[in-house]
């Protein structure tokens, strides 16, 4: 490539600020692996507006940065901090707020899209949601009832309740 070429070095961190091991980095020619302190180098990083990306296969977390390289031979140090997340649980009600709703798909809108059913006593759970807002929504598959919930999840391991009543048929 025209222009030269950069290094770039740094961390991977977790959301709580804990290095992470045996990530993997790229955003030049080739992948790194981060060191068991998170550390990591990548050589050959083309000059020019960059994303340095990094994924923890292992808990499929991901995170990136942006670096800038205007010299060749430059020596840049990044931070990669890994995107935080969390579990959307709660149970799906009939209209008087009291008998479950089993077997009933309920979808997930937001920063992730993701469906589940509920089990016999209503219950469901979405797992490894990403930090954001979202719409819980449980109707039935004739549309005849159903209702949405919001909710939001803040910040790392959270675990946050979003409970569905039904409306009533025509309401």
């Amino acid at each position: 490539l025209a222009g030269g070429f950069a290094t770039v070095s740094g961390v991977v961190l977790d959301a709580d600020g804990t290095p992470v091991a045996n990530a993997v980095v790229g955003g030049g020619l080739a992948l790194a692996r981060t060191a068991a302190d998170g550390q990591f180098t990548l050589g050959e990083v083309p000059l020019g507006a960059r994303t340095i990306t990094a994924l923890d296969e292992a808990r499929g977390l991901s995170g990136s940065t942006p670096v800038h390289l205007a010299v060749p031979g430059e020596q840049a140090r990044v931070q990669v901090v890994l995107e935080a997340r969390g579990t959307i649980v709660g149970r799906v009600f009939e209209a008087d707020g009291t008998t479950p709703v089993a077997g009933l798909k309920v979808f997930l809108l937001g920063g992730r899209n993701l469906s589940t059913s509920t089990g016999a006593n209503g219950g469901y759970e979405f797992r490894q949601v990403p930090v954001g807002s979202y719409t819980v929504s449980a109707f039935r598959p004739d549309f005849s009832d159903g209702n949405i919930a919001q909710t939001k999840i803040v910040f790392k391991d959270e675990v946050r309740i979003a409970n569905v009543v039904f409306r009533g048929k025509g309401r």
